[in-house]
């Protein structure tokens, strides 16, 4: 596994390649030290995607420098929170219907053999 350098290092050219910024290693280190760096390239690139040429320049500082780390990475986790929430609340209606609609089979069933029973088919 790499390093902490090795990964600063990794990221700060990957950050160039993306921005034709440099952003420190000091940098680099401190925002691994909270977050990972597939954490870090992903809000990143949705972060910068955004940006023309002429605005790099400050949306890398920013980003790096200014907090828009924090607050792109929270973003991100909120909308995947949302995301799940969301999942598992139409997962609950279909698992709430089908077992609506096993229950009302059962019943149907139950009532045609009560039916059966009762006109002495059986």
């Amino acid at each position: 596994m790499a390093n902490k350098t090795e990964k600063a290092k990794t990221l700060m050219a990957f950050v160039y390649e993306k921005s034709g910024r440099v952003v420190s290693e000091f940098k680099m280190t401190e925002c691994l030290e909270k977050y990972s760096a597939r954490d870090i390239c992903e809000a990143f690139i949705e972060y910068v995607e955004k940006f023309d040429s002429f605005e790099m320049s400050s949306a890398v500082k920013a980003f790096f420098y200014k907090g828009g780390i924090d607050a792109v990475i929270l973003a991100r986790k909120r909308r995947v929170d949302r995301e799940n929430k969301k999942k598992k609340f139409q997962q609950s209606i279909v698992e709430a219907g089908v077992r609506a609609a096993q229950l009302a089979e059962e019943e149907r069933v139950k009532k045609l053999k009560e039916d059966t029973v009762d006109s002495g088919k059986l």
